[in-house]
């Protein structure tokens, strides 16, 4: 449910207040979180309706749409702001959650189903929270895939927070992860397309493995494939 904005306000507040538990803050880390990710969602769909709108009235309506753009891109950079500011908090204080509420009552406060409780067992001592938010995945289980049913994809307010965190990460620390697309990575083989701040977009196929009959092998690199 989308809340009013003095409420969402009010419950930011109620963030800074000294003294609350782990278990409150991280309740209301969920449901700023879960309030971002209806932000998205809704104004996903007034900006489509208006931007289409707008479009069709152009040039005499390009400053609506000049200023409906702009508007739309701050509220998303303020959202991914506070996603990031949710999942620098988090992960730190992991440990920390995990000693004061134990596995089972993160699990509550996650709104993990308890079918698929067990799979906290895979978790390393005090790093329950980063599996079960991110690595597993199952934050809203008891929701969104209920019963044994496997989850279809990862997701949920929290992990959203957490993938702000290693994007970032990732972004300033470009050769920590290793190279995903490198032999043994899990996306060697697969294309890599490259878009440049002129345009420009490069994609860089995989090698081609040429088997000859008397039993040798030669692999030819692709050259990249460019266009606009």
């Amino acid at each position: 449910m989308l809340m009013k904005h003095d409420h969402f306000l009010h419950l930011t507040r109620i963030w800074s207040r000294p003294g609350l538990t782990l278990r409150t803050q991280l309740l209301i880390a969920r449901r700023v979180a879960r309030q971002f990710d209806q932000f998205d969602k809704v104004e996903g769909v007034v900006y489509s309706r208006a931007s289409r709108s707008l479009k069709n009235g152009l040039p005499f309506t390009k400053g609506k749409l000049d200023k409906l753009e702009h508007d739309y891109r701050t509220l998303r950079k303020m959202r991914k702001a506070g996603r990031l500011a949710i999942g620098e908090w988090l992960m730190p204080a992991g440990a920390e959650i995990e000693a004061e509420l134990g596995v089972d009552g993160i699990c509550d406060v996650l709104a993990i189903n308890p079918v698929h409780r067990a799979e906290a067992a895979e978790a390393k001592p005090s790093q329950a929270v980063d599996f079960l938010v991110f690595v597993a995945g199952l934050e809203d289980s008891a929701t969104h895939f209920s019963a044994r049913r496997p989850s279809p994809w990862k997701e949920g307010p929290l992990f959203h927070c957490v993938l702000e965190l290693m994007m970032k990460f990732t972004k300033e620390n470009p050769g920590a992860l290793g190279d995903p697309f490198a032999p043994d990575g899990p996306l060697y083989g697969a294309s890599k397309t490259l878009v440049r701040n002129d345009g420009t977009i490069e994609t860089q196929r995989a090698a081609l493995t040429l088997h000859s009959r008397d039993g040798t092998a030669r692999v030819i690199e692709r050259k990249p494939e460019v266009s606009r």
